[in-house]
């Protein structure tokens, strides 16, 4: 199975875990796309350090320990894999692509969200999405990891993809959601979300989660 197919199987089984009938719950999907993408790219981030990448960064891979006793993650090789802080080429560049506007795309606050995030460590509103106004949620993003992030780590385990190499496979089935949400395709959302929206949803759930600790979720950390 090529990256492809894999890629369109990740996006089919979250299009259909937000799905009812035919129509898609669009603001649920691109959160829960967002929480599960975004704390697999830990995964992604982990297997990369253990292969040597990143080896002469001094804070590629950092543990936050809160004072209720739960561990966060956060470095360079996390951000990499998410948003491309290294290489350039992190599962944002795939889903920003679906925009079609680089100018839109450059004009999305990153530096202000990681800042949200990293402000937000240890408070019981961690990881909580600011939502793009007139939409709302029905689904704490780090619910969404709890019910689907195992299954679609051990699928990219069974096609034996390279974990190293899954900023494609994600970041391409977020680009597919997010314009499947504003219509694009027919999988009549409901309600539409424009492609900015979208992205905005997608970012706020990813940011966070990328932080979660696998352990909880009885995913091998690997180092």
């Amino acid at each position: 199975m090529d990256h492809t197919q894999i890629s369109n199987e990740v996006g089919g089984y979250l299009l259909e875990a937000y799905s009812t009938g035919e129509v898609m719950h669009a603001p649920d999907c691109l959160n829960g796309a967002g929480a599960v993408l975004g704390f697999l790219v830990q995964m992604q981030a982990r297997a990369r350090l253990k292969a040597g990448e990143y080896s002469d960064i001094k804070d590629a891979l950092m543990v936050v320990t809160t004072k209720a006793g739960e561990r966060l993650y956060f470095g360079q090789a996390i951000n990499d894999c998410l948003i491309g802080e290294i290489s350039g080429l992190g599962v944002w560049n795939y889903a920003a692509g679906a925009l079609d506007d680089p100018t839109a795309a450059e004009a999305f606050d990153l530096n202000g969200l990681f800042g949200y995030v990293a402000g937000t460590v240890g408070e019981k509103w961690f990881g909580q999405p600011r939502v793009p106004e007139g939409f709302t949620l029905n689904e704490r993003p780090d619910e969404a990891v709890r019910k689907h992030a195992r299954i679609l780590y051990d699928r990219m385990r069974f096609h034996g993809v390279d974990a190293r190499e899954l900023t494609k496979i994600y970041g391409t089935a977020a680009h597919q959601l997010i314009r499947g949400a504003a219509g694009e395709f027919p999988w009549n959302p409901d309600p539409v979300v424009p492609k900015p929206a979208g992205l905005t949803i997608f970012m706020e759930a990813a940011a966070p989660m990328s932080k979660l600790d696998p352990r909880p979720l009885g995913i091998d950390p690997i180092l």
